[in-house]
């Protein structure tokens, strides 16, 4: 239903005074980490299956790890040997943009 003419005047004279509103309420590093998800997601859809995507997501976790700069790099990978030892049967992948490990695909811990 189309409002009336009185109405949709109001509205356009609102417009032009306010110019477009913008509801969206998520900061620019929140839509920055939408954006990294949804491109994360639809490669991991694209990525096939197997042992190709395990390694495509070993290989995108080492990436991220040598990203980090400092004594934030140092102790990730730190973190990633000791898990790495202990628990072998983790498969390593990012999380978020995180270096993580998952077993049968859910992530189970994350650094």
């Amino acid at each position: 239903m189309l409002p009336n003419a009185r109405t949709f005047n109001l509205w356009i004279t609102h417009f032009r005074l306010t110019g477009p509103v913008d509801n969206s309420g998520f900061s620019d590093a929140e839509l920055q980490a939408m954006k990294q998800r949804a491109a994360a997601l639809h490669a991991e859809s694209a990525g096939g299956t197997g042992t190709k995507k395990k390694e495509r997501e070993a290989a995108e976790c080492a990436a991220v790890i040598q990203s980090l700069e400092g004594i934030d790099q140092e102790v990730t990978q730190l973190l990633h040997l000791i898990v790495r030892e202990e628990a072998p049967h983790l498969d390593p992948k990012t999380w978020y943009g995180f270096p993580s490990c998952a077993r049968d695909g859910k992530v189970v811990v994350f650094y």
